[in-house]
């Protein structure tokens, strides 16, 4: 998609961590957004700075885990912009915990959110970009997904699936006018899990793996429709060499989480998560 300019465009998990980011470089593109969030969020600030910006927004809270709720979503989207052009698929939950401590529920909800949800809002906004032989699906997978994390196996099981998803969508529907890309973040320093817990628990994140910003992964999603990328890991550290040498030596993934204090990092997160450790006023694990 060459131009932006006036394109009909719906962005979920727009409330809060990369969503306000996302949702205001899209605005300054030229987007008509319909912005979506689960209705405690507040979404009244990211309408506002939207508009401030000369661009229309619409608010649409919804509850993506809740039955037929995809469907609706898509259905008041296309109603208050008049189709879709563009899908951002932002929306994401996570717990960092060791496997056995996660309740049946907290997994199923994970997969519901990160998974579920999406493959269902874009199996509804699909049909009606494929007659109009115009649109592009964005996907915020995560680095998880490329190499899942010890203590966040649903979370980096779901990414996963999200990556695989993105990809057969992408070769499926390229010929019809419809593109697929797929966002996979590193450690985000300024939103979601990775501020949040190392705010929290005084731990920070490996340096080797380093950390990006909320604007470069905007600028990810920006380049990701615009050039038609199909995948864009956004993340300073040796990623794709790392998980070159473990698809050809498997048995390295072991060892290379160990050595990068992954493991360490994680295990503490975990933890703190689920009550079994005590809050540090800080804490540096190896990097």
């Amino acid at each position: 998609m060459r131009d932006m300019a006036g394109a009909f465009t719906l962005l979920t998990g727009a409330a809060g961590g990369l969503g306000p980011v996302i949702a205001r470089t899209l605005a300054a593109e030229g987007c008509r957004l319909a912005l979506s969030a689960h209705p405690d969020d507040d979404l009244g600030p990211v309408v506002a700075a939207v508009r401030a910006a000369g661009s229309e927004a619409f608010a649409i809270p919804c509850d993506l885990a809740l039955p037929g709720a995809t469907q609706e979503l898509a259905a008041k989207a296309e109603e208050a912009l008049g189709g879709l052009d563009i899908l951002v698929n932002g929306a994401g939950v996570e717990k960092m915990a060791a496997y056995d401590l996660l309740t049946a529920d907290e997994i199923a909800h994970m997969i519901a959110i990160n998974l579920s949800a999406l493959l269902l809002l874009t199996h509804a906004v699909l049909p009606g970009m494929l007659q109009r032989q115009r649109g592009h699906i964005v996907n915020l997978a995560s680095l998880a997904g490329i190499g899942p994390p010890p203590y966040g196996a649903p979370y980096g099981a779901t990414k996963a699936g999200l990556l695989a998803f993105t990809r057969a969508l992408r070769t499926e529907c390229s010929a019809r006018g419809v593109s697929a890309s797929a966002i996979c973040p590193g450690f985000v320093s300024d939103a979601g899990m990775y501020e949040r817990m190392a705010t929290r628990s005084g731990v920070e994140g490996p340096a080797l793996l380093g950390t990006c910003t909320t604007g470069e992964v905007a600028a990810a999603v920006r380049r990701a429709i615009l050039d038609d990328e199909p995948l864009i890991i956004v993340n300073p550290g040796p990623v794709r060499l790392l998980r070159a040498i473990e698809a050809l030596l498997p048995r390295t993934g072991d060892w290379v989480y160990g050595a990068l204090g992954v493991t360490a990092v994680m295990r503490r997160w975990s933890e703190i998560n689920t009550g079994t450790a005590d809050v540090p006023q800080h804490e540096e694990l190896p990097s």
